[in-house]
């Protein structure tokens, strides 16, 4: 971040969610303002109305709690998924790095996982994997609002160089 900093950066993103982990270490007396994806993320959410949100994440970020942390900081209920449910996260994002897509084997079980969140009150799914951006048209199938935590940091890295929003590509990689 220093070397950034002296490169003449003025603001600073980490564009994976699980390294957020160690964002107290390296944001801490940073030269530069380094963005929280998480809070981002949980941001967006609080705008979007959401109420009851499940976080998907890669294994070591849900065992930190993290997501779960700051959704209910911001005054939101959080699901945090049940052991086979993560899993099945798991073997996405595995499968998503690969193919830039949900496996087929993985699609139906996804669908089913979702239906089931939706039918606990889960309202909204967040993206916190970076690769997870596919997952939004499979969210939209059951009315699920879904928060991307890669156009969360780019909308908070927008705005704190004053640029519009306008210029962020929307889309994954399905």
């Amino acid at each position: 971040i220093a070397e950034l900093a002296g490169m003449g950066a003025t603001v600073a993103v980490v564009v994976c969610n699980t390294a957020h982990i160690l964002y107290e270490q390296w944001a801490l007396n940073a030269p530069i303002p380094v963005l929280n994806i998480i809070e981002a993320t949980v941001g967006c959410a609080v705008e979007s109305g959401s109420e009851r949100v499940a976080p998907l994440v890669a294994a070591s970020l849900a065992r930190h709690d993290l997501y779960g942390e700051r959704v209910e900081g911001a005054g939101l209920s959080c699901h945090r998924l049940e052991a086979q449910d993560q899993n099945l996260i798991n073997e996405v994002i595995s499968g998503i790095k690969v193919s830039g897509r949900v496996a087929t084997q993985d699609e139906t079980a996804l669908h089913e996982m979702l239906g089931r969140l939706r039918s606990l009150g889960v309202d909204t799914i967040i993206g916190g994997c970076t690769e997870l951006s596919v997952v939004d048209r499979h969210c939209a199938s059951w009315g699920l609002k879904f928060v991307d935590s890669n156009v969360a940091l780019a909308r908070a890295a927008l705005g704190r160089l004053g640029l519009p929003e306008g210029m962020i590509r929307r889309g994954g990689a399905e």
